[in-house]
């Protein structure tokens, strides 16, 4: 369910399937989201969890695409937030995984078929691409239908996010990044103070920074963002 790529510097997590999905597992809107860190040290972060008990707001809101590092699709996750009183054939996913490794990169291809009940033709997937000093996420779509795109990248408590005419500063402890968006789209930073939860530990709730950016996409226009070391 979960893989770990390393390359150079940078060690990746990510969910390369979701073969348990029922309305009593966990359901975390978690597939295409993924966990980078560099030289060891967190630079893109899970929101975790602090509770079971959903008397706690937080249990609740982690469950959602909004606290991870991945995609929606005109306001909808690839899986509903509650499927238990929801048809199977409303929610059933397949999902795939693709590897590819040269000396020179390293690239991950996930996809699956949630966003279908949205637009059957779209089997939208993601690609990440690890070099040596950049990280580039593509998302594409398979239709011809052009669709609102909403991405969410959740950063480690301990960076701060600075604007900076077009592109975000990443302030980390040993290295600078620039997080980059196609050039007509404005990416906002903490837009919702509810997805600035971070929880590294059970019981614990603390705050992060994240960059959320609305694009559009269709088959010809993918969506591409990247992480590249300036320092």
């Amino acid at each position: 369910m979960w893989d770990k790529v390393t390359h150079e510097d940078w060690e990746i997590f990510f969910k390369t399937d979701e073969k348990i999905l029922n309305p009593y597992h966990h359901g975390h809107q978690d597939f295409y989201s993924f966990v980078l860190y560099d030289d060891g040290i967190p630079v893109i972060v899970d929101s975790g969890g602090a509770s079971y008990d959903d008397t706690n707001k937080f249990s609740r809101i982690v469950k959602f695409a909004e606290c991870h590092n991945t995609l929606l699709i005109d306001n909808l996750g690839y899986k509903p937030k509650s499927i238990k009183y929801l048809p199977n054939d409303y929610w059933e996913t397949n999902f795939s995984y693709e590897y590819k490794k040269n000396d020179n990169y390293v690239e991950i291809r996930l996809s699956c078929t949630g966003f279908n009940r949205i637009d059957k033709s779209i089997n939208l997937s993601r690609s990440i691409k690890l070099s040596e000093k950049t990280i580039i996420i593509e998302d594409h779509s398979c239709s011809n239908k052009t669709h609102k795109i909403t991405n969410f990248f959740h950063f480690s408590p301990n960076i701060k996010l600075v604007q900076n005419d077009g592109n975000i500063l990443v302030e980390n402890v040993n290295c600078n990044y620039t997080f980059n968006a196609p050039k007509e789209n404005t990416m906002l930073i903490n837009p919702d103070d509810d997805y600035k939860f971070y929880s590294d530990k059970y019981g614990i709730n603390n705050s992060k920074s994240y960059i959320m950016n609305d694009s559009l996409i269709n088959k010809k226009s993918s969506v591409i963002h990247s992480l590249e070391k300036i320092s």
